[in-house]
């Protein structure tokens, strides 16, 4: 699975593993990027993104998780 999303300043995608990728939205360049944990944890198979109120959401792909992520951090915060 995969997902992608925008902030106002850069694409924020998924690519199905652990690792939120943001994008140059002119030149699709990666900015920067976030490996999402939970405690310490990796996350994978993060998909179907939406960024709301700051945080960044995803569905984890083959479950019915839907994860509230710090995207300063790659922290999970929620659930």
């Amino acid at each position: 699975g995969w997902g992608i999303t925008h902030n106002n300043k850069n694409l924020i995608v998924s690519d199905g593993t652990h690792v939120i990728h943001f994008l140059d939205t002119t030149t699709l360049a990666e900015v920067s990027k976030i490996e999402v944990k939970e405690a310490g944890i990796n996350v994978d198979k993060l998909n179907e993104l939406e960024y709301i109120n700051g945080f960044i959401f995803a569905n984890r792909w083959m479950t019915n998780e839907v994860l509230k992520i710090d995207p300063a951090t790659g922290s999970v915060v929620g659930k």
